[in-house]
């Protein structure tokens, strides 16, 4: 009883075998487990560099912007439709003029906010970074698809542009 452990468990691991574990792996007694292609950690990425990480933020802000505006303009196009929608087909009198009211300072807030973006876009043409821009191009894609082509053809027309 004289032997520190450190040799008791060197001749332990002498006179034994490792034992087979399910999946071709190895066992012996002080648990190790895996062959070293297990035992490898994981390929670590490269960094990405400041440019890759510009255009990412440029092309999320394009779909962000795009899903955004599509949804409101979505919304604005079909608003009679969406709110009988909405209120399902036993509502009252009451409950139409609440939805329009709220569908309506939705669809309020989420056009004052797109015009604060176009303004900022604006403001921040010809400087680097060009993220109000990619948002602001995105949410004119958005308006575009979300309304229908035909619509905003139609509104322009309306307004005297075409």
């Amino acid at each position: 009883m004289d032997q520190s452990f450190a040799d008791r468990l060197a001749r332990i691991q002498s006179t034994s075998e490792s034992i087979a574990v399910p999946g071709g792996a190895q066992a012996d007694l002080i648990g190790t487990t895996g062959t070293p292609d297990v035992m490898t950690p994981y390929p670590v990425q490269t960094p990405q560099t400041y440019e890759q990480r510009f255009r990412m933020a440029i092309i999320n802000n394009l779909i962000l912007g795009a899903i955004w505006m599509a949804i409101t303009a979505y919304l604005a196009a079909n608003f009679p439709s969406v709110v009988k929608g909405f209120v399902g087909a036993e509502a009252t009198a009451e409950d139409v003029t609440n939805m329009r009211v709220g569908l309506g300072v939705a669809l309020a807030v989420s056009g004052g906010l797109f015009w604060w973006v176009v303004r900022e876009a604006i403001r921040d043409l010809g400087k680097a970074h060009g993220m109000p821009a990619s948002l602001a191009v995105g949410g004119v894609i958005g308006i575009i698809l979300g309304a229908g082509p035909t619509a905003v053809m139609q509104m322009l027309t309306d307004m005297g542009y075409f």
